[in-house]
């Protein structure tokens, strides 16, 4: 399947103040038009929107900047990469994977729109995990929708994590992340969490919410 030029996507500019900047992240903002192209991806490219529990995951990173500086992060789905460009600007030695080529040139368009130099960027498949380097922090955001991937999640959190690292992944509430949270548990991990409440990236027609609620899971060896 030949590869989408970024180009040729209907990207549209996001302003997302976090802390004292403003950062500019481009990504597609009507979920139909990627519908409508669905024949030129693999499967639907999510990666290629901005979604609210990227902008909560950002904010608790910069909130915790003191604990990610001079960390290593790696980012699972990185999608736009707005969490792991605040990784960096804190002072993290950041890695930002996705399974989609496309998702990974829209958060190296986004570093580059944002002045953010010095982010590794590379293709995986979770099913077929090949990195064998330890991080101090795995973060991801929306990435525990599927069910069937979260096995291989555990898997890749269980051999990328320092021993005394921290997995923070953010989520609006699906049951599946809850699925997720019991699994991890009764594998042995320690399970924290808070709420992060960010404005709506795209609210629908006469919903009278303005804010999404994201929960932030902390979780540990």
């Amino acid at each position: 399947m030949r590869s989408v030029c970024l180009s040729s996507l209907p990207l549209e500019r996001h302003s997302i103040g976090i802390g004292e900047t403003t950062w500019e992240i481009m990504a597609v903002q009507n979920q139909v038009v990627l519908a409508d192209r669905l024949d030129e991806f693999e499967q639907f490219p999510f990666g290629l929107m901005l979604w609210e529990s990227a902008v909560a995951l950002a904010k608790w990173i910069a909130a915790h900047a003191a604990l990610v500086e001079n960390s290593r992060v790696l980012e699972l789905g990185a999608g736009a990469g707005l969490p792991g460009l605040v990784a960096c600007k804190v002072g993290a030695r950041v890695f930002q994977t996705d399974h989609l080529a496309e998702a990974l040139r829209l958060a190296q368009a986004n570093a580059e729109r944002n002045h953010t130099k010095g982010i590794t960027r590379f293709l995986a498949d979770w099913k077929e995990w090949r990195c064998e380097e330890r991080f101090n922090h795995v973060i991801g955001a929306d990435i525990l929708y599927d069910r069937h991937f979260h096995a291989e999640l555990e898997a890749i959190f269980r051999c990328s994590l320092a021993p005394d690292g921290l997995v923070v992944l953010a989520d609006p509430g699906r049951d599946a992340t809850l699925e997720m949270m019991v699994y991890l548990e009764r594998r042995g991990w320690r399970i924290d969490w808070e709420t992060c409440e960010v404005g709506a990236i795209r609210p629908e027609e006469g919903d009278l919410r303005r804010s999404v609620e994201v929960n932030i899971w902390k979780v540990k060896r």
